[in-house]
């Protein structure tokens, strides 16, 4: 009877261990997904302070375009009355030194780079696609009348059907503001890798509505890249979150996860912003547990308890067995050899343990 109870000791000892297992799994893996939401909130924090610190460095990248005598002097005069002949000298003058000005900065070399006089009218255009027609003006975006009022300040534009992170500086001579300088930097690739490597391992995109319009993913396994990042717009741009700031963390692709949030600035109406993501980290099965440990925590644990407390259990066990079978039947071996040798009529019942009193008795009758 002993014997028979330690089994099933030992069956409830090892489904104990079996649930505690899938407990830890369990445990480990809502830890991981707790850990992953919590440092995609934290990389959404530093990349929108990322992105205004971009901002500061651009703006004070191209204090020397509006310190530039040529850039002032051309702004100067295209302030003052001028003809259509004035107006195109100017903007062919000012475009040359606008490029040479430009390709000055390298890496931070603008996409878009307008020269603006004190009406906010366009003297002076690079890059954004098509150029202004003539009279064309920029001084209904917020951020060139505050710098035609002396301040300096980014923001962030559709133009031409392309996103811009802007920076803008008032162009100052002889004491007075004459212009500004607007230097954007479109939403790109080199845009995205260059933010994604400042919050390592995590995977960023641009968008623009549904559209992805840059992305770049680290070399880390699971991290998604583009097509998974685009996957989960639509969704997203349906959720009323993301009108108050971001959206909660949502699933990207089969092994990661995500957030949504639009950019700050004139083109939040145009649903221009970023999605951040990282993979997640999963225990696929309890017996993972062992390999997926760290070091630390394998030299936690105390083997001399582990290997002793089983051991131990199995010599009570065995020493159960003996008692309770092993026993009575060198009992009842000795009493069927007497009674075979001559040395008793009987087997004593009474001296027999177990299921052999029964066989005794059976015996007798």
């Amino acid at each position: 009877m002993l014997s028979r109870f330690w089994y099933f000791v030992v069956a409830a000892l090892v489904g104990v261990g079996i649930a505690a297992a899938f407990v830890a799994q369990g445990s480990l893996n809502q830890l991981h997904t707790t850990r992953l939401e919590e440092q995609l909130v934290r990389d959404r924090a530093e990349l929108e302070l990322w992105l205004r610190y971009d901002a500061r460095v651009r703006v004070d990248a191209i204090a020397p375009m509006a310190a530039n005598a040529d850039v002032r002097g051309a702004l100067r005069e295209a302030s003052a009355r001028r003809t259509a002949a004035v107006a195109s000298r100017l903007r062919n003058r000012l475009s040359r030194t606008l490029v040479t000005l430009n390709n000055q900065l390298e890496e931070g070399a603008g996409q878009l780079v307008l020269a603006v006089d004190r009406a906010g009218t366009i003297i002076a255009q690079l890059g954004g696609g098509d150029a202004p027609p003539a009279g064309a003006g920029g001084g209904r975006f917020p951020v060139v009348r505050r710098a035609l009022t002396g301040y300096v300040g980014d923001d962030l534009w559709v133009y031409n059907e392309a996103a811009y992170r802007i920076a803008a500086r008032p162009v100052v001579d002889g004491g007075q503001y004459v212009g500004a300088i607007v230097h954007g930097m479109a939403l790109n690739g080199t845009l995205a890798q260059r933010l994604a490597r400042r919050i390592p391992g995590a995977s960023l995109g641009f968008f623009r509505g549904a559209q992805l319009l840059a992305s770049y993913a680290p070399t880390v396994a699971g991290a998604p890249g583009g097509p998974e990042l685009e996957a989960v717009l639509p969704s997203a741009l349906a959720d009323e979150a993301l009108g108050e700031g971001a959206t909660a963390p949502a699933p990207v692709g089969e092994r990661a996860q995500g957030v949504v949030s639009y950019l700050t600035g004139s083109a939040a109406h145009a649903r221009v912003g970023y999605v951040i993501a990282r993979p997640t980290t999963s225990v696929a099965s309890p017996l993972a547990l062992f390999s997926e440990a760290p070091e630390s925590a394998m030299d936690a644990v105390s083997w001399p308890l582990v290997v002793g407390l089983p051991l131990l259990l199995a010599l009570l066990g065995l020493l159960l067995t003996f008692v309770e079978r092993d026993r009575p039947l060198a009992g009842w071996k000795r009493a069927v050899a007497g009674r075979h040798s001559g040395g008793a009529t009987r087997i004593d019942e009474g001296r027999q343990r177990g299921p052999f009193r029964r066989l005794a008795a059976d015996l007798h009758a």
